[in-house]
Order: structure tokens, then sequence, then C-alpha cells
């Protein structure tokens, strides 16, 4: 891949990063305002983690984006590739709790 398209590629991720940021920020403040009226919050706090767990998943396909474009080209791109697609695969699948 071009450094160009590794450039874009990490701008979409840094946007994935950011708007999962805010999805937690603002489902802490619901899970707050649902507790506060008395309300179960059981069921967004399993969705806070499912959140929470994805935000890590992209800050860890960020990261290896950012050392693609740092040179990390050859072998190591092939591993990072292969990481990024196991974890586009099976993350998921692993992480939802409401799977488990």
């Amino acid at each position: 891949m071009d450094r160009a398209k590794v450039k874009e590629h990490l701008a979409k991720a840094e946007r994935h990063v950011r708007t999962g940021e805010e999805l937690i920020r603002r489902q802490e403040e619901r899970i707050a305002e649902l507790g506060g009226d008395g309300h179960d919050t059981g069921l967004a706090e399993k969705h806070l983690t499912c959140l929470q767990q994805l935000e890590r998943t992209m800050k860890i396909n960020r990261d290896l984006v950012r050392k693609e474009l740092k040179g990390s080209f050859g072998e190591k791109r092939v591993r990072t590739r292969v990481l990024r697609h196991r974890l586009a695969k099976g993350a998921t699948k692993r992480l939802h709790p409401l799977s488990q």
C-alpha cells in the first residue's frame, strides 16, 4: 500500500477513535442519568463495556497504522495486516459481553 493510502487509513482510524471516545462519554452520561432516576443500569453498563472494548481495538488498529506509516514495511507490514485482519474478524466475537 502506498504512503498516501496509509495516511488515509490513519485519518480514518483516528476518526474512529474520536467517535468511540464520544460514544463512551455519552453512554456514561446516560448511565448516570438512569441511575439517578432509579432505573436499572445493567444493560447500559454492558453496552458501555462493549464500547470500551471496541475503543481499545480501534486504538490498536490506529497504532498499527501509525507504525506502518513510520516505515514499518516489508515483513512487519505483512504481520500488521494479518493482525488487523484477525482483530477485525474475531475481536467482536470474543469481546462482546452479551455473547458470553
